[in-house]
């Protein structure tokens, strides 16, 4: 084994492809338990999302997609000072 470019790159890359689905499941297990302790218990009466939760929602995905593009962009600046 030898700790090449290429090497790491594959590292990265199934670490990435083993860890990112995981979130997913955890943030929908997450609601489910949160609804469930507001009273929520039957399917039906989780169906439908109140506006206080489509606002939330709204709120942590613009703010979770704020964060990855500003990592996202770190990265690629550090990448082209390198060079």
């Amino acid at each position: 084994m030898q700790w090449s470019g290429v090497y790491m790159t594959t590292l990265v890359a199934v670490l990435g492809t083993t860890i990112s689905p995981y979130p997913f499941f955890w943030q929908a297990t997450q609601e489910v338990e949160e609804d469930r302790d507001r009273g929520k218990v039957t399917l039906a009466q989780r169906k439908c999302a109140t506006e206080r939760e489509k606002q939330d929602s709204k709120v942590d995905v613009m703010t979770g997609a704020s964060f990855s593009k500003c990592s996202g962009r770190r990265r690629l600046t550090a990448c082209w000072l390198r060079r």
